[in-house]
């Protein structure tokens, strides 16, 4: 069931990140909030984990369509990185 509530967040997530941009930690406090119904923070976590696989994997094929970039990949992986750790970080001190 903690699946397909992640699954289903990941889903809101795109729906949301093509009309505003794929702001993490914005979207990470709504979902704390409730605005996408009741949220166990497991369910987040686990969303954020599939995100961070995704994110990783987009930025590796565009390293291979663009060989060279390598600090460029390696700079946009760390931004990902980060952001990812601040929602964490916030859904680890979340009251919910």
């Amino acid at each position: 069931m903690d699946d397909d509530l992640a699954e289903s967040l990941l889903e809101r997530y795109y729906e949301e990140a093509a009309i505003e941009g794929p702001v993490v930690v914005e979207f990470v406090e709504r979902a704390l909030e409730g605005r996408y119904g009741p949220l166990e923070p497991p369910v987040i976590v686990t969303f954020l984990d599939r995100l961070e696989v995704i994110l990783a994997g987009n930025i590796e094929i565009r390293l291979e369509e663009a060989p060279g970039q390598e600090h460029a990949a390696d700079e946009a992986l760390e931004e990902v990185r980060e952001e990812l750790g601040r929602a964490r970080q916030m859904v680890a001190e979340a009251d919910v």
